[in-house]
């Protein structure tokens, strides 16, 4: 910077006496570096985690087999039986369509043509419209039927109706069948309650499934009948605990569900 005034004359830069008050400039005392703290290593640090984990693992498993599981929840049966309620299901040509016969027990061949097979070894019936098997169970004895004949243009539904009306006068319509098969072929089947009257005169609730299909003009209809039993619950020791409206001892007994899949049409 130039200036067109005089030189300052030659002056020392002004001082103070040691102790005087007045502003005082200057660098701050450096301070004594902190030592560094100490750190855990990256394989430390992944031990420490896998240890944390194994502990919460194990401690979810023990609290898992300890917890007491509550009740299960309430389930109307009527509307735990699976597939909707509804018509029979058409498109099913041949028995193979679906599944093979059943081939195991005892072979049963009707004059009319059609076969089946059953087991083990209950009472059984025959003549020339079919066959009668009569199974003894703790819970009561129970009765299976298979009849076979010309269809004569008689409708599954309509055939399970003539049936009923003529063997069950008083019969009481449950539920229908969701969906079943005779022989893996679709069919057309409906739950009953009836109250025959004993010898006695007292009568006892029993339940009746009725189930009927036909194939190349032959029609099959199949009758459970027994004792009306408690519906069965999750607790039951029928059908492996699983809810069920059937109330009937034949409806849980594999031996009745194998039967029906091993009919063969003429």
């Amino acid at each position: 910077m130039s200036t067109t005034d005089a030189p300052l004359p030659d002056s020392p830069w002004p001082t103070a006496p040691p102790g005087a008050p007045g502003l005082k400039v200057g660098f701050p005392g450096a301070h004594e570096l902190a030592s560094p703290a100490r750190r855990f290593s990256h394989r430390s640090m992944v031990l420490l985690l896998a240890a944390g984990l194994s502990v919460l693992t194990l401690t979810l498993i023990v609290v898992a087999l300890l917890a007491t599981p509550g009740p299960p929840p309430y389930c109307n049966p009527l509307k735990c039986q699976g597939p909707p309620i509804g018509q029979p299901r058409k498109g099913v040509n041949s028995q193979s369509a679906v599944g093979p016969a059943v081939v195991n027990g005892t072979l049963y061949r009707n004059p009319q043509g059609f076969s089946l097979r059953y087991f083990p070894q209950p009472g059984v019936q025959t003549d020339s419209s079919g066959i009668g098997l009569t199974y003894s169970f703790k819970s009561g004895t129970a009765y299976l039927d298979v009849f076979g004949g010309s269809e004569d243009g008689t409708s599954p539904e309509a055939e399970v109706q003539y049936f009923v009306s003529k063997n069950f006068p008083s019969a009481q319509p449950i539920y229908q069948l969701p969906d079943p098969l005779i022989g893996y072929h679709p069919a057309f089947g409906e739950a009953f309650n009836v109250q025959p009257a004993s010898s006695d005169g007292t009568t006892q609730t029993a339940r009746v499934l009725l189930a009927a299909t036909s194939y190349n003009g032959f029609g099959i209809i199949v009758v459970a009948y027994g004792a009306l039993l408690p519906t069965v619950t999750a607790r039951s020791d029928w059908f492996n605990g699983h809810p069920s409206p059937a109330n009937l001892n034949l409806a849980y007994f594999f031996g009745a569900d194998s039967l029906v899949n091993s009919i063969v049409f003429p």
